[in-house]
Formats: C-alpha cells, structure tokens, sequence
C-alpha cells in the first residue's frame, strides 16, 4: 500500500516537473495571474459609514446572510475575549429600525453545549462578530462575481 502512494506521488511530481521545468511559473498560482516579483499595494479600502447610528441599514444579499455593519469599526475593534464593544449596544438593541439591531436569539445559545437553552449573553461561539460580519466597504471585487441572489 505504501509502496503504491509513493509511485503515485513520483508520477505527479514527475507530471509538473515535466510540464515545468523550472517549477510552477509564479503566474499559476492563486488569484493574482502576476508573477509575484509585480507585487503592487493594493488599493486603500475605504469603509462606508461613520460611526454607529448615523447610518442606514444595508439590505441584505440573500435570505439568511449574515447583515452587512453599516458603521465604521474604528475603536470597536479588536474583539477579544475580554471586550467585545458590539455586545454593548446591540445586547441591549431594539427590534425596531430606530435603534441598534438586537442580538438575535440563535447568538444566545448555545448549539454545541446546550442547544435548547437560550442564554441571556451571547454564545461563545458567536463572539467574534466580525468572523461573519463585516464593514461595507468600498473596494473593488477581487475577482468577477456574478452571484445573483434571486430576491431578498
């Protein structure tokens, strides 16, 4: 069985090294389709939106996607496991347009340990805000997207 993977292995590494004598020009790899030495900074990103509640709500792109921050994050940001500047007012947020969003009730519970249990603070899991909520912004698409979200 070993034997078998290691002659699977030589056959690919002998495919590409065949294919590209040099190695793999710096042109096939990942989204850039430049060679790496034409590294350029990227465009500064600007993100929309002042500070929290001087903003409106930015719809969002499908059924069930996380909302997008109308705000900047400027001094809200890091979230650590001590401090967490969201939960401050959006724990005590109103359902109505007028104020923050409240935390909705699927951030109070939590679905590993306790799934039917619906806390009064937000789960551990879904402390990190911004690992499904993002600023909008406005930077460019880095590559075409033609996703279409076949209504809101």
């Amino acid at each position: 069985m070993a034997a078998a993977v290691v002659v699977v292995a030589g056959a690919v590494a002998w495919s590409l090294v065949s294919r590209y004598p040099a190695g793999l020009p710096d042109r096939e790899l990942g989204l850039r389709k430049t060679t790496l030495a034409d590294d350029q900074a990227p465009a500064v990103v600007v993100f929309a939106g002042d500070t929290p509640g001087s903003n409106q709500r930015v719809p969002r792109t499908y059924v069930g996607a996380p909302p997008v921050i109308p705000h900047s994050l400027d001094g809200l940001v890091p979230i650590t496991r001590e401090d967490n500047l969201c939960v401050i007012c959006h724990a005590s947020g109103s359902a109505d347009t007028t104020g923050p969003p409240h935390v909705p009730t699927s951030h109070l519970i939590d679905w590993r340990g306790a799934p039917g249990v619906v806390r009064e603070t937000v789960a551990g899991a879904r402390w990190n805000c911004t690992a499904c909520h993002v600023a909008q912004s406005t930077s460019p698409a880095l590559v075409q997207n033609t996703f279409g979200s076949g209504g809101r």
